[in-house]
């Protein structure tokens, strides 16, 4: 199916009509001689290019992949030993989105014209992830998006397994580059072309759609279209047009499409936003290709995007591949070099950009009133020094003078961190779940869990703070730190301002918490923890906790989650916001469960370490005893939220549970040690590791 000879053969033996095969030896002729200008007619015109048999000869000229001249070390996979490299793709480096890889590639074809049964789907989706995983490792700054999927398929379908390698990898690096940036911000470039092409036809239906973000578009045409069209015949015909075209045709097909919908769209009334979303989020059926690809052409020879009124392509950056894949000709001649710059002037573009607004959208995604504004917030993990002695004593004094200096800053939060609850799957694991694994530091690290060894819950952490403001810890901390680890959050100034009365009303109810529902007795329990489940591990530890613990061991708990999320972001913010709808509202709320703390990852500014890597919220949650959590997370009403909405929308996460020290300890500590100038080491320990222990009996 995917070499030159099959194909070849296929377009000498298919049986067709006096005007197909006219066509079909015309195909032929163009790609014998490269002719670039005759296939994009070819393409173009009706029924396009015939049948799979010319697609296979057609679209890796169409790609610019037909020359092996063209090809890098990155892209040629299994062929890569011709150039001396001897590398092959499985050996290299596993790519961060690989595990939402497999998730996607498992829900894949659904239309698979050869198919002959489950052994066969199974087979078609095995080549799929490869095909994908080969792509992003051999091209590792590239992002996966979830729809990603829908357009290898298709190549895959087409092309065969072996042809297809170069073809996915020049389709995703020279035009469909915007969509693999780390967030969808090159995707929203192309959106942003979709009123103003509306407008300049239909002023009255913009006018309708004026206050309707385009996020309608982003599923259908961040996907060509292959994860809205279910007709295999269809979407091979539609990459035809799309493959022969510049890279902004699929925002002129949607908005073709829409202003073919004006009436129906103009009747919806102005109260039923959820109707006109509806409308514009789901393509008419049926669709009649034919004459939506001739009504596109006309729409963009008439009003091409520099023509377009409010000159949206102001915020076409030079790097996007509306720009750079939009002669077809000029990208034939582009290399995967050129792609790769082009990849990084976007990203700095999206960085600066992100750092310039990104105050500004804490403040609109929260939609405070003009008088509640964002403020920030520092939190930081702290494990003190093991002084060369390694002996306890050292320790205590080390974190008793820290103590000192830290009690002094007034955090919001100061808490002891217990174990975590899940961690980290890709997001800077090691810096988190093993900061003591430096091989440079001679000296020894004492911590909470008494021992620098990492297992699947202990943590190496002995404070976690929250501080308001952006700078967290105080420079006469640093010589008592051995590891740290911050980040920078933005939250609402109301949050901030009533913080201390309500978590000092949590920490000390005025009643008794809610009851236990009674989960405990028959609990669901799963065999990995990682999705917020009840596991057996978890459960035998919570009751040697409570055990060891005594009454102190059934006081509030509080859960530091990191958040970042998956693709595309608007349908995982959507989902987890569903999540935390339910949480405020039931699965949390009859437990006692509540948000203390939710806010926006700010990126650090210019010059300054990115300690935070891609987490992109936090959230501190509390719960009146690790029973309660447990209650939740062990029932099958929690697990119906949590596995519908919580689990697909999140990328990654981790949680930490933390006892906080409630504001009564921390001053009567801050008074102790303000006073304390020289104590003897032993008395010290025993101060300390007082002052931490305490945040048990909350």
């Amino acid at each position: 199916m995917s070499n030159d000879s099959n194909a070849e053969q296929s377009l000498n033996n298919i049986t067709t009509g006096p005007s197909t095969s006219g066509k079909i030896e015309k195909i032929r002729t163009a790609c014998s001689e490269q002719d670039i200008a005759g296939l994009v007619d070819l393409a173009t015109s009706p029924e396009g290019l015939v049948n799979d048999a010319c697609r296979r000869k057609a679209w890796p000229i169409l790609l610019g992949c037909e020359d092996d001249t063209l090809m890098t070390w990155e892209n040629l996979g299994t062929t890569n030993a011709k150039i001396g490299t001897g590398l092959h793709w499985q050996s290299l480096p596993e790519h961060p989105d690989e595990d939402q890889v497999g998730l996607d590639v498992g829900r894949s074809y659904v239309y698979d014209p050869d198919s002959d049964g489950d052994r066969q789907i199974a087979v078609r989706r095995q080549e799929l992830g490869s095909l994908i995983i080969q792509t992003l490792r051999e091209h590792p700054y590239l992002r996966y998006f979830q729809g990603y999927h829908d357009i290898v398929q298709v190549l895959l379908l087409v092309l065969g397994r072996e042809k297809a390698t170069n073809a996915v990898a020049r389709l995703s690096v020279l035009r469909i580059r915007d969509f693999m940036l780390p967030t969808l911000a090159g995707a929203v470039v192309h959106l942003k072309l979709l009123l103003p092409i509306v407008r300049v036809v239909e002023p009255e239906l913009e006018q309708r759609l004026s206050d309707t973000q385009p996020f309608f578009a982003l599923p259908a045409t961040l996907t060509l279209y292959a994860h809205e069209i279910e007709e295999y015949a269809d979407i091979a015909r539609l990459f035809d047009f799309f493959l022969a075209q510049p890279a902004s045709m699929p925002i002129y097909l949607f908005a073709t499409v829409v202003i073919g919908r004006k009436q129906e769209l103009l009747h919806v009334e102005d109260d039923e936003p959820e109707m006109l979303h509806a409308i514009l989020s789901k393509l008419p059926s049926p669709l009649d290709l034919e004459a939506l690809i001739k009504h596109t052409l006309e729409l963009y020879g008439s009003h091409p995007p520099q023509s377009l009124p409010s000159n949206p392509c102001k915020d076409i950056h030079k790097a996007s591949v509306l720009e750079t894949a939009s002669d077809l000709k000029a990208l034939q001649a582009q290399s995967f070099e050129q792609g790769k710059v082009w990849f990084q002037q976007q990203e700095r573009k999206r960085k600066r950009d992100e750092q310039v607004i990104n105050l500004g959208r804490l403040v609109k995604t929260y939609r405070r009133p003009a008088q509640s504004v964002g403020f920030a917030v520092a939190i930081a993990f702290l494990a003190w020094w093991l002084r060369e002695d390694s002996s306890f004593s050292s320790y205590a004094q080390a974190a008793f003078d820290g103590l000192k200096a830290l009690l002094q800053s007034q955090p919001l939060v100061t808490a002891k961190p217990i174990r975590w609850i899940i961690t980290p799957s890709n997001i800077e694991t090691s810096r988190l779940v093993d900061p003591l694994s430096n091989p440079a530091a001679s000296a020894q690290v004492y911590t909470t869990s008494k021992t620098s060894s990492v297992s699947t819950c202990a943590t190496q952490w002995d404070l976690l703070l929250i501080f308001p403001g952006t700078s967290a810890l105080p420079t006469k901390l640093d010589r008592h730190i051995r590891a740290r680890y911050t980040l920078t959050a933005g939250v609402p100034s109301a949050v901030l301002e009533s913080f201390k009365q309500n978590n000092h009303e949590l920490l000390h109810p005025s009643s008794a918490p809610p009851p236990l529902t009674g989960t405990l007795d028959r609990p669901m329990l799963t065999s990995d923890g990682q999705n917020l489940e009840l596991t057996q591990e978890l459960r035998d530890w919570c009751l040697r906790y409570w055990r060891h613990q005594g009454t102190k061991g059934k006081g509030a708990v509080s859960m530091l989650n990191l958040l970042a999320f998956g693709h595309p972001k608007d349908k995982a913010h959507e989902s987890y916001n569903a999540y935390g709808k339910a949480f405020a509202e039931s699965i949390g709320k009859r437990r006692g469960g509540t948000a203390k703390i939710v806010g926006k990852v700010v990126s650090p500014s210019k010059g300054e370490e990115k300690l935070n890597g891609e987490w992109e919220e936090i959230a501190l949650a509390h719960y009146p005893s690790l029973e309660h959590f447990c209650d939740m997370a062990g029932s099958q009403d929690y697990q119906e939220v949590n596995r519908r909405f919580r689990m697909p929308a999140l990328r990654d996460t981790c949680i930490l549970m933390c006892s906080e020290l409630d504001e009564g300890v921390v001053s009567g500590a801050r008074r102790e040690m303000q006073g304390a100038k020289s104590t003897p080491a032993e008395e010290v320990g025993e101060r300390a590791d007082g002052i931490v222990g305490r945040s048990a009996k909350i």
